[in-house]
């Protein structure tokens, strides 16, 4: 017994060793080039040299590190700090430290926050369903070859904590731990535009269900932030607002919607708007079809804005597009029967594929995503509702005690 435990702690330690090297090439080797840079560097000259992370010196030294002066190789699209000013705050430990050591600790912590977001979600939505737990391992290979996931990383970006903070708020909120789930909710808006949508509809499942310690912990928390980060730096949401008006008028920002819009009106504005509006309506309309066939349960509020959120906030980008993993998770879990292996592997090989159209049609491929998930939620919400009619009708067989829409409309009449 005590040589296979050695082995296995021999192994653990050889694979978290190989991992924090390979990541402190990956670090090297992005140099400057990530989204975590600017903030680093705008929180720096803050601790540092007390500017204002939104200074103009501060932009031009972040573009001079960047090499992305106009002409230059990243051109228009680098940005400064951009970011609430409360994300300061949260950097500045990874501030003052020299930046390929800051950039490993980030990779580390998004690996970390990919994980650890795939085991809370696989078990907060095993235990919404009623299955006895099963192994997370599934949950955690879609994870790891999800492009988004690897998009997080290669490209050092902000969305990894924010899949992390909606899984725990999930996980925390099912187990009757109200202020906590909120606290940690607020933590979500460290990237406000991507986490906006789904934050709101778990705070309305929480009012709706008078679950009120989560909305107070989300407000101490939120309110806490705010009014620390304005104390600390005063008067930021004004110059974040007009960085941000800036980023998106030069990045030309869409949803997934404004996505398919662009590729269809070919630069024709005014009907690019219009079709826009008309496919963001559609896609919500989508996503409330399927909400309302659905258990009402908080994972699939939060599913519900996740999908929502893709299809009407901007911006959409590869990295964003893991917060998708939150529905795709929740539909493996209830699927992951006896013939589980098949149907990982096919999900696994599926998230590899995906990459080729991702590498040939960078900017048409981000509708990839988010169209196979918003299908995949309305032929569950129709298949919910083949299910009600037949019962109805009395022409289905009993469904097993095992199955998913058994369990549904157990913990539907018992709601």
């Amino acid at each position: 017994m005590w040589r296979r435990r050695a082995i296995g702690v021999s192994t653990l330690v050889v694979a978290v060793t190989v991992d924090v090297v390979a990541t402190w090439y990956l670090a090297r080797a992005m140099g400057a080039a990530n989204d975590l840079f600017p903030r680093w560097y705008g929180t720096r000259a803050w601790l540092l040299q007390g500017s204002s992370p939104y200074a103009s010196s501060v932009d031009e030294g972040i573009r001079a590190a960047m090499g992305g002066a106009p002409g230059e190789s990243l051109g228009a699209f680098v940005f400064g700090f951009v970011y609430p000013g409360y994300v300061a705050l949260l950097l500045a430990p990874l501030a003052l430290l020299p930046f390929q050591v800051a950039a490993t600790l980030w990779l580390l912590l998004a690996q970390g926050a990919i994980g650890a977001g795939a085991l809370l979600a696989w078990r907060a939505h095993e235990f919404e369903i009623g299955t006895v737990p099963r192994s997370v391992v599934p949950a955690l290979l879609i994870a790891l070859a999800f492009p988004a996931s690897l998009a997080n990383l290669v490209f050092g970006q902000f969305a990894a904590l924010v899949y992390l903070a909606l899984c725990a708020a999930w996980w925390l909120l099912l187990r009757h731990h109200d202020w906590r789930s909120g606290a940690v909710l607020a933590l979500a808006t460290v990237k406000p535009s991507l986490a906006l949508v789904p934050v709101l509809a778990l705070l309305a499942h929480a009012a709706g269900h008078r679950r009120w310690r989560v909305l107070a912990g989300w407000i101490a928390v939120s309110f806490g932030l705010l009014g620390a980060s304005l104390a600390l730096l005063p008067a930021w949401p004004e110059p974040f607002w007009r960085s941000t008006m800036a980023y998106a008028r030069v990045a030309r920002a869409l949803s997934a919607s404004g996505l398919v819009a662009s590729l269809i009106t070919s630069a024709n504005r005014p009907a690019e708007a219009a079709l826009t509006v008309a496919v963001s309506t559609l896609a919500v309309g989508i996503v409330a079809w399927g909400w309302v066939r659905s258990p009402h349960q908080p994972g699939d509020a939060l599913s519900a804005g996740i999908v929502a959120g893709a299809w009407i906030v901007p911006p959409l980008y590869e990295w964003n597009s893991l917060l998708l993993l939150i529905p795709l998770t929740a539909w493996l879990c209830e699927r992951i029967m006896e013939r589980s292996r098949p149907l990982v592997t096919s999900l696994v090989v599926a998230s590899v594929a995906s990459l080729l159209p991702i590498l040939l049609w960078p900017y048409a491929s981000r509708l990839l995503w988010p169209s196979a998930i918003l299908a995949g939620w309305a032929l569950r919400a129709a298949y919910r509702g083949l299910q009600n009619v037949t019962e109805r009708t009395g022409t289905s067989p009993s469904l097993p005690a095992g199955t998913y829409a058994a369990r549904s409309a157990s913990s539907t009449s018992a709601m």
